[in-house]
């Protein structure tokens, strides 16, 4: 019986034949144009790139108001006169529009030194009159020597005489008196009704930062009675009320200087 020539063996010329023709295929010539009709093209034409002149920001910065660029012919679409300058640096290689420099005001119906005058001469401005202005300069530029304990453990009396000698005599002379001060507010006493009392700084970076201010530079502040005023928490407050002086101790320490009990509190804005 003869041999059967395996199936795969059969196929060996085919394959050999395919690969000479691939081969024969695969030459230098260039191909053949594909004839392509016209009307059967859809879409739209590429526009071609529109070349302008490289221009520095400062030279662009420095042109006069209203100058015209010499690529105005290579932008048909552009206003007569209009700049569309190439800026050189990153992301500069495209045409862009100069805009023309805006002048901000404010609008002619803004008036805030009318408003401010209005706000004096309401409820603030009734009572401002009674009471005598005071900065916290007038009360802090001067160096606070702090007791030891055992001079605050001596007799009340002898306390409160030392205490007149630590404290300068022009601040002392300010006790009981009805003043205005103006500072920075931070709440002790308060809920969402409102503040019973608070510290008067006389800066925000102590107010807000975490720098605890000397102690004749921060008031303390009750509100009268049963009042409760606003919590200002960014723009100062101006506080209007009866002064006092003297060092308050509690427990062997000095805890305030000053107090201010409050009949008013105003923002200032």
């Amino acid at each position: 019986m003869p041999a059967r020539t395996p199936p795969l063996a059969r196929l060996a010329p085919l394959h050999a034949l395919a690969c000479i023709t691939l081969l024969a295929a695969c030459g230098d010539e260039p191909a053949a144009p594909i004839a392509a009709n016209a009307a059967e093209l859809r879409g739209e034409p590429l526009a071609p790139r529109v070349e302008a002149p490289i221009v520095s920001a400062t030279a662009l910065l420095a042109a006069p108001d209203g100058a015209a660029s010499s690529n105005d012919a290579a932008a048909p679409n552009a206003a007569p006169g209009a700049a569309l300058p190439i800026l050189d640096g990153p992301g500069g290689d495209a045409p862009i529009a100069v805009a023309a420099p805006r002048e901000l005001a404010p609008p002619p119906e803004s008036d805030a030194a009318g408003v401010e005058a209005a706000a004096k001469t309401g409820g603030e401005g009734k009572i401002a009159k009674d009471y005598k202005p005071v900065l916290f300069k007038d009360i802090s530029t001067w160096t606070y020597s702090q007791p030891t304990a055992k001079e605050l453990e001596q007799d009340p009396d002898a306390v409160a005489k030392s205490a007149k000698e630590r404290i300068p005599a022009d601040i002392w002379a300010l006790d009981g008196k009805k003043i205005a001060l103006e500072g920075f507010m931070s709440p002790i006493d308060f809920d969402k009704t409102g503040v019973k009392s608070f510290s008067l700084i006389h800066n925000a970076i102590g107010c807000c930062f975490g720098m605890f201010p000397k102690m004749n530079e921060w008031v303390y502040v009750e509100m009268a009675g049963d009042k409760k005023c606003d919590f200002f928490s960014v723009e100062p407050a101006t506080i209007y009320g009866t002064f006092s002086v003297g060092e308050e101790i509690r427990d062997g320490y000095v805890v305030s200087l000053f107090r201010l009990k409050a009949d008013h509190v105003f923002g200032t804005f």
